[in-house]
């Protein structure tokens, strides 16, 4: 092996180390799925009220027509669901890959294709990050 090629092998495990030791804070968009997908059930009722009298509702002074409801409830929830394959990804290539002492060793690419079936699947997106975050929790901490 040459020189060149040594010294980038081993640039690239100083930069795995360092995001490994450095921790991630790709969890933060991970934990955002379940809290933005609870906010937009407990709002749901105002949309459906909005939509049954097709008239704006008044919230806070602002009249908001169905139009615009279904914008900020929806926006918001589709966002955190697009990127939640990228926020496992990058999570988990941050997380140490040695699994001593833990029993949960991580598949990357299983955990992203569970994040990108919340695309699919309606409310599937936040059972995925709960249970994430829960055995990240629980084996890693955060």
């Amino acid at each position: 092996m040459s020189d060149a090629t040594a010294s980038q092998a081993s640039s690239i495990g100083s930069e795995e180390e360092q995001l490994a030791s450095a921790g991630s804070r790709w969890w933060y968009l991970v934990a955002a799925v379940p809290v933005v997908y609870t906010l937009t059930l407990a709002l749901a009722p105002m949309f459906t009220l909005s939509v049954v009298l097709g008239s704006p509702l008044p919230t806070a002074g602002v009249f908001l027509s169905p139009k615009v409801t279904i914008l900020v409830l929806g926006t918001p929830a589709l966002l955190v669901t697009l990127a939640l394959p990228l926020a496992l990804h990058q999570d988990l290539r941050s997380l140490p890959t040695d699994s001593a002492g833990t029993d949960w060793s991580p598949d990357r690419e299983t955990w992203v294709l569970l994040g990108a079936a919340g695309l699919f699947v309606p409310g599937y997106a936040p059972v995925v990050a709960s249970y994430y975050l829960f055995r990240r929790v629980q084996q890693v901490g955060l």
